[in-house]
């Protein structure tokens, strides 16, 4: 009994060094590159190093950490390449998703996502918010897909990227490019047109890594687009 209990009481300290260190990965508050010290992410949580080890696995897993010299780890940073083909995944799971999710989408909830693009623009001050809510619209619309797998590497993605949407959305006051904004990509999907809303997908995801990218590259508000937004 007692036995079991450690386990749980490991488990439970293995989530919390987890869900902590993710929220300062997605937060920003540990930046690309930083390093990460385990010892002092336990005395700060009040739990053994060992679980902290474990969740830095996890987190390695995903991506959102490497180990570096002398197994130290590391916020994995990513080249503006990296990120630009991070997002050209996104839009080949995003257009498979879509594409199944059009024709099955129903009336209450095109009602539903119209009300949440209310959110949206109302939570545009705060660009913590404005994401969480961002990935909600994506995720209502892809769910009528029914793929479970697709939407899991999905999420996946998104929280690799993340960090920088919040770095471009937090510099900004409008988050959204003009042309293809959400309610653009709505009224297409409205339409319940498989190609077009491939194609609406495809252009809404990859213009708005165009904007990041050059951001990232420029640290200034972007002027031209890197790539062929339309290009599909």
């Amino acid at each position: 009994m007692a036995t079991r209990k450690a386990k749980s009481d490991g488990k439970n300290a293995q989530a919390t060094a987890y869900a902590h260190l993710k929220e300062r990965i997605r937060a920003g508050v540990l930046p690309g590159g930083a390093q990460i010290s385990p010892a002092e992410t336990g005395n700060v949580l009040g739990i053994s190093r060992m679980p902290v080890h474990e969740a830095l696995l996890q987190l390695e897993a995903e991506g959102l950490i490497r180990f570096g010299l002398n197994r130290r780890p590391i916020v994995t940073a990513l080249t503006p390449k990296e990120i630009m083909e991070l997002f050209e995944i996104r839009i080949a799971l995003e257009q498979l998703a879509v594409v199944r999710a059009v024709t099955r989408i129903t009336p209450s909830t095109f009602a539903d996502l119209s009300l949440h693009l209310v959110r949206m623009d109302h939570a545009k001050p705060d660009p913590h918010a404005w994401l969480e809510l961002h990935d909600e619209f994506h995720d209502r619309i892809y769910a009528a897909a029914d793929m479970p797998k697709v939407m899991e590497e999905i999420a996946r993605l998104r929280e690799s990227i993340r960090p920088y949407l919040l770095m471009y959305t937090s510099f900004f006051e409008q988050p959204e490019v003009t042309g293809c904004e959400h309610s653009v990509l709505l009224e297409v999907i409205k339409q319940r047109d498989p190609n077009a809303a491939q194609h609406a997908i495809a252009k809404h995801i990859r213009t708005g890594a165009s904007y990041l990218v050059n951001f990232l590259m420029n640290n200034q508000a972007p002027t031209h687009i890197l790539v062929d937004a339309e290009a599909t």
